[in-house]
């Protein structure tokens, strides 16, 4: 996943996966959980979001 480009579902943006390695803290249940940490590449603004969540709303981008 690192280094590629994904498109999210919903709006088509395009993001890169900086690191799929990564956690962070569910700050309701204080445990450790996946994530991956990725950036926008329309604005450059950098998010991270539950793994798992990520799988379900982004697709991997291929340029045609």
């Amino acid at each position: 996943m690192k280094d590629k480009t994904y498109k999210f579902k919903k709006s088509g943006n395009l993001y890169k996966v900086l690191e799929d390695k990564a956690e962070m803290k569910d700050p309701e249940t204080r445990k450790w959980i996946e994530c991956i940490i990725y950036k926008s590449e329309d604005t450059g603004k950098i998010y991270v979001r539950e793994k798992s969540d990520f799988r379900k709303k982004f697709e991997l981008w291929e340029e045609k």
